[in-house]
């Protein structure tokens, strides 16, 4: 059985509340009879609109998390830089008054996950990939949808 490291990140102009989402997904699993482990990557890199930086983060994390597959048993290990975000995900006690309909989507996630998430924040530096997938959404979602260029 494999696991899941996961790196998420969410971009948006507060301006033109354009913004977009990346993530990269890596899925390791036994292939070699040495047992060592051959890595599988997947990106994703989707323009928003209408969105806000912590919309953007969170629906990262969904997104990432759809790709799982239902029937997979293995551990999932959830990597972002939006301490916010992350906090929220640990502590489900903390206020959550905005994006309920994302909220809404992670707990069914997370109930049917459960044990099997671990999620930390890391460093803006060690998120590269995501935070570059996320930053190229954005300018597509600029070309998509904005009239003019941000200032």
């Amino acid at each position: 059985m494999g696991a899941f490291h996961i790196y998420t990140d969410g971009s948006c102009y507060y301006k033109s509340r354009l913004g977009g989402i990346g993530g990269i997904l890596r899925y390791q699993f036994f292939k070699k009879p040495d047992g060592s482990m051959v890595p599988i990557e997947q990106t994703f890199s989707i323009p928003q609109r209408d969105t806000t930086v912590p919309r953007c983060e969170l629906l990262a994390i969904i997104t990432a998390m759809g790709m799982i597959k239902k029937s997979f048993k293995g551990r999932i290990f959830l990597n972002c830089d939006a301490e916010n975000t992350v906090l929220n995900i640990q502590d489900p006690e903390r206020l959550r008054r905005k994006n309920l309909d994302l909220w809404t989507q992670w707990n069914q996630i997370d109930a049917h996950f459960g044990d099997q998430i671990s999620i930390k924040w890391i460093p803006r530096e060690d998120n590269k990939v995501a935070d570059k997938l996320a930053g190229a959404a954005y300018q597509e979602a600029k070309k998509l949808w904005d009239k003019k260029e941000d200032k």
